[in-house]
């Protein structure tokens, strides 16, 4: 795989098991970790960086979430798609105080500064008012299935 690809198969994690966000992370981590797209202490940093900027985001008839830690901690660019088997609480991006409940997560592995914000507007524009991808993500059998949906999208182009 090349490191400008930064949705991939390697990436995609399907029924992830879980109570909380701290779970799901911890898993998608270790895979991560295992696969060299992140530095040992990701995990913490991705949890540390949710308790203090809150990533649930309602969209038209769907909550996604979309946390992502800073570079220091990325080797290699990646977005990971999550889907959880259960609905999982996250805090409203806003800082509201309220709590949303989603099963689909995109986390962010960029290395410079600033994409963040280039493909969260990505995800945003392509999920907020379309909540046939969302549903078609949520019954999608494999992680072919998920990069065809995805792929039409150049969510995962280098920016």
């Amino acid at each position: 795989m090349s490191d400008d690809i930064l949705l991939s198969s390697n990436t995609i994690f399907l029924d992830v098991p879980g109570e909380d966000y701290s779970e799901v992370f911890s898993v998608v981590s270790e895979e991560l970790l295992y696969k060299g797209f992140v530095e040992g202490d990701f995990l913490t940093a991705l949890i540390e960086r949710e308790k203090k900027y809150p990533t649930g985001l309602q969209c038209e008839d769907h909550v996604i979430a979309i946390p992502h830690a800073d570079p220091v901690h990325i080797k290699r660019p990646f977005i990971a798609v999550v889907r959880t088997i259960g609905p999982i609480s996250f805090m409203e991006m806003t800082n509201s105080g309220v709590n949303l409940k989603t099963r689909m997560i995109f986390i962010l592995g960029l290395k410079r500064d600033g994409e963040q914000v280039k493909v969260l507007r990505a995800i945003m524009e392509n999920f907020a008012m379309k909540s046939t991808l969302v549903n078609a993500l949520l019954i999608a059998k494999s992680t072919k299935e998920c990069l065809d949906i995805l792929k039409p999208l150049e969510i995962g182009k280098e920016f």
